[in-house]
């Protein structure tokens, strides 16, 4: 039986969490409810050869404006490892 390993950071997980916590640019409707009645949106995809994550689609919603957001930290992020010819990931994007 094969086992298909998913995708991961070039730099790690800690390294990539942390990128995320860095560049997150909350929306505005966002900023206006109080911390810790947000949410997360998750989001999976396939790693290229080139180490990009392509085919993005959305799992679990926040909000339109949380969305994009999140589809734009991944794109602009860090290279990802591909580990097997097909692996997908998913990720959460926390708000």
């Amino acid at each position: 039986t094969m086992v298909l390993e998913e995708p991961e950071p070039a730099d790690g997980w800690v390294n990539y969490d942390l990128y995320l916590a860095n560049n997150l640019k909350e929306p505005e409707n966002l900023q206006e409810k109080p911390p810790g009645s947000h949410g997360e949106v998750e989001l999976s995809f396939e790693v290229n050869k080139s180490g990009d994550p392509v085919n993005i689609t959305v799992k679990k919603s926040l909000c339109e404006a949380c969305d994009k957001e999140a589809i734009r930290l991944v794109k602009e992020g860090p290279k990802w490892k591909r580990k097997a010819k097909k692996g997908k990931v998913t990720i959460k994007v926390p708000f």
